[in-house]
């Protein structure tokens, strides 16, 4: 082993783990590319040679990842069946390979993948919400998972102790303070999936299989922010111009630019949108969208 270098037997070792084709197949695009040779790095014995060893290795290798990412798309998995999710969750590691240390990064390019290599010209309509939402899915649950580790709000007084009387006075005197939370983050989706969502964590709960004929939601625009409050999760549905005014505010935007931004991209009086943005803001703040 002294031989080759540690880059050059690292490299190998990756190309025989996670690229795609059969062990002789990538044990010959690991010597083409860094010249290292099976027998060079692994021992056969009398009872299994080197290759099969190697073989066992890289197995267990992409069943452990796709059990993290089983973990982080729990809801995923329960709504595609563990066959099912298995084979999409080896295809995306073999062929989007993380390029971090960190599992955490494992499954963020996940709900891109599965929009990518869904089955296409679909005409059916329930068969083609099938196939859209694991997508969906994948998306509210890798979304959920930077909430989750995101920098939140528990350590910081905010308006959610006062009144919603104190709070509209606070932020009608000083709203150009008002900032978006760490943790929050906006998805919007093509589907209402939250009442789905409840649907499978339902079977979870009761270890039971998902039922033959789900309640699917009907194709609509759906827009999300999902949070951390108290150290808890928590997901709401907004409306677009709410949608908008946090994504404004999630980029940097104070919060009456962001209010001037809507407007200005949905067209509408600023006046107007300011009215109605004045009367949600206490509520934001409490849901632990916004704090100042």
């Amino acid at each position: 082993m002294s031989e080759h270098s540690l880059r050059q037997v690292q490299h190998w070792l990756q190309t025989v783990l996670i690229v795609r084709g059969d062990l002789d197949d990538k044990l010959l695009q690991a010597y083409a590319h860094d010249g290292v040779m099976l027998d060079t790095l692994i021992k056969s014995t009398d009872k299994i040679s080197a290759q099969q060893r190697v073989d066992i290795y890289a197995a267990g290798y992409v069943l452990r990842l796709v059990d993290c990412l089983r973990c982080e798309f729990s809801l995923l998995a329960q709504y595609m069946g563990d066959s099912l999710f298995s084979t999409f969750a080896k295809a995306f590691i073999v062929t989007v390979p993380s390029k971090s240390w960190s599992l955490y990064y494992l499954g963020e390019q996940f709900a891109e993948f599965l929009a990518q290599t869904k089955p296409q010209g679909i005409i059916d309509v329930a068969q083609q919400t099938m196939v859209d939402l694991p997508a969906q899915i994948a998306l509210f649950e890798r979304t959920k998972s930077e909430v989750l580790v995101a920098q939140g709000l528990e350590k910081n007084v905010t308006a959610t102790e006062l009144s919603i009387e104190q709070q509209m006075l606070t932020c009608l005197v000083n709203n150009t303070d008002i900032q978006a939370a760490p943790c929050l983050r906006v998805i919007t989706l093509d589907y209402p999936i939250l009442e789905l969502i409840s649907q499978i964590e339902a079977c979870i709960v009761k270890l039971e299989v998902m039922p033959d004929e789900l309640i699917l939601p009907i194709q609509q625009p759906c827009y999300l922010a999902l949070t951390r409050i108290h150290y808890r999760f928590r997901v709401w549905s907004l409306a677009h111009w709410q949608y908008l005014l946090l994504g404004f505010c999630i980029q940097g935007s104070s919060f009456n630019m962001a209010i001037k931004q809507t407007a200005l991209q949905l067209e509408v009086s600023s006046d107007e949108l300011t009215s109605d943005a004045m009367m949600w803001l206490p509520q934001a703040i409490n849901m632990g969208l916004l704090f100042q």
